[in-house]
């Protein structure tokens, strides 16, 4: 039984590094030029990371401007949730939860203060115990919208604030799944408001941001909605090598409980409230790679549920 787990978790690991090197090739190997007043704002992943983990951007591309991003979140479980219970448990030694979401991303400045996005997210999951494996790999949901800068937005501005407005599509499979199939998006068209700001402090910048999301019934059930914010305090070091940063902070949502003919339907609410430490590197304002854990240490009336390994690199086309 542990010979079978580990091969598996090889198996799972292999397959991870693999695809990070695919996605990470295609996306350095873009060629393009950089203005000197682009910065790099933030992305944080929200609740869900399965869908999204890009929230809104504090500081938006110039005109005409175009970004390639790529990210990747990698959790790692301590607890998993018992449907006995309703709630997170120590995750039994002969279960192998393996996950991982690669989300490509691209933003084009239609104006300087007008923004558009597109979000394509891949799934690479599978769920492994003696009684058989559940597994789903391939296209999650697609999301797409506009960033709008209310104000600041250059590397002068003591503030800066912009606000998001995006739209999810249903295109991950999540009907007719057979008992082996683990479902790879929402089944729910969703609309999420955001807004997101930067405020210096003596050469620490402060990020904040805050979102709701609305999501539409799926399947003649009440999609519950989800709402989140973070808080991350980063400190920038300007060398001739480029530029370093180490940042900190924290992240929360709620995902309120889905509903049937008014009735909650149980296991179905979830909130998470994690600490977040990172660092990143910028190279010639076009290049930024950014590491970062968010760790889950509390969530539905848990302690330490969950960590997640985080990549993120950005390439700065024009």
């Amino acid at each position: 039984m542990q010979a079978n787990t580990y091969l598996h978790n090889m198996a799972n690991m292999k397959r991870r590094i693999f695809l990070a090197i695919v996605s990470f090739l295609f996306l350095v190997n873009v060629n393009g030029y950089a203005q000197d007043n682009f910065l790099y704002g933030d992305s944080i992943p929200s609740g869900n990371v399965s869908l999204s983990i890009f929230n809104v951007r504090p500081i938006l591309l110039n005109k005409g401007q175009l970004l390639f991003s790529f990210q990747t979140a990698l959790p790692n479980y301590y607890k998993s949730f018992s449907s006995a219970t309703g709630k997170p448990e120590k995750l039994p030694s002969y279960m192998v939860l393996s996950e991982a979401y690669f989300n490509g991303y691209i933003t084009y400045g239609l104006t300087q203060k007008w923004n558009l996005f597109l979000t394509l997210p891949f799934n690479d999951i599978h769920h492994f115990s003696p009684m058989g494996e559940i597994s789903g790999v391939g296209v999650g949901d697609i999301e797409t919208g506009v960033d709008y800068q209310l104000f600041g937005g250059n590397q002068n501005s003591e503030n800066s604030l912009a606000t998001r407005l995006s739209f999810g599509f249903p295109t991950g499979h999540y009907q007719n799944l057979s008992k082996n199939d683990y479902p790879l998006g929402s089944g729910s068209f969703r609309f999420q408001a955001a807004i997101s700001g930067i405020h210096w402090y003596n050469k620490i910048q402060m990020i904040y941001s805050a979102y709701y999301e609305f999501r539409t019934n799926r399947l003649e059930i009440n999609t519950g909605d989800e709402a989140g914010a973070y808080l991350i305090f980063r400190k920038p070091l300007i060398t001739p090598f480029g530029s370093f940063g180490l940042e900190g902070g924290t992240l929360t949502y709620w995902n309120f409980a889905d509903k049937k003919n008014g009735t909650v339907l149980p296991n179905t609410r979830d909130y998470n409230i994690n600490l977040y430490a990172g660092a990143w590197f910028q190279y010639l304002k076009k290049f930024n790679l950014r590491f970062g854990i968010p760790y889950s240490v509390f969530q539905n009336k848990s302690w330490m549920t969950q960590y997640r390994i985080m990549l993120q690199i950005d390439y700065l086309l024009k």
